[in-house]
């Protein structure tokens, strides 16, 4: 018989386990959706940048001279521009 508290006798433990489970869920369940939506957020901006990419390097080849005496010139400068664009991922 030993005056020590055990976890049986202590009142309201259940309830405040309960408690502690739902903050606690509450809190996961929001931050993964936080997560959740700053990731589509992030991949929708980089499918933007893109094609804002896409869109700059077209421009600049439909506006490329078509002149015979530069084609040489024209086809070095579009092919440089086809491997730069391409380190930016696009």
């Amino acid at each position: 018989n030993s005056s020590k508290p055990t976890w049986a006798s202590v009142q309201g433990v259940e309830s405040i386990w309960a408690g502690y489970t739902g903050v606690l869920g509450f809190l996961i369940v929001f931050r993964n959706n936080q997560a959740y939506m700053r990731f589509w957020e992030g991949a929708t901006l980089v499918n933007q940048v893109r094609g804002e990419w896409y869109n700059a390097v077209s421009s600049l080849f439909a506006f490329c001279n078509k002149e015979d005496e530069s084609q040489e010139a024209v086809f070095c400068f579009q092919q440089l521009l086809v491997r730069l664009a391409s380190m930016l991922y696009c």
